[in-house]
């Protein structure tokens, strides 16, 4: 099994559909477009899930830093992003960092190109 990361709107959706369900007591006519809307959100929820673990679907990411980080000052970091697939992705590369930068959610967003390569580049200085 692999790891997803449903978003709140995936929860806002299916509720939408429950309150069509539960507005479909008093007025039947909402019956039918509850369920039509239930089956668009699984033929969705299956085809994202198809198109994000489909066997095309790769990238090679390397991540380069200096041999020692130092303690007083900025360090240059950068990470290279390769998509390798077919397809253009909207994504988030999520970096562990040491502790000693007190950073425990560190994050970049980018937009990923179909067979396009890419840099992120940042510094980070430790706080302790």
């Amino acid at each position: 099994m692999r790891n997803i990361f449903i978003h709140n709107r995936f929860f806002w959706a299916f509720a939408a559909g429950i309150l069509l369900f539960v507005i479909s007591f008093p007025v039947p006519i909402v019956y039918p477009f509850a369920w039509a809307w239930m089956f668009l959100l699984a033929v969705a929820c299956l085809l994202d899930y198809l198109l994000l673990f489909g066997p095309k679907v790769r990238f090679r990411v390397r991540r380069r830093t200096p041999k020692v980080l130092s303690l007083g000052d900025e360090n240059p970091l950068s990470i290279e992003i390769q998509n390798l697939s077919n397809l253009a992705y909207s994504t988030e590369a999520v970096d562990e960092l040491p502790f000693h930068f007190q950073q425990r959610e560190f994050s970049k967003k980018f937009f990923a190109k179909k067979g396009a390569s890419q840099k992120l580049t940042y510094q980070l200085r430790p706080l302790t």
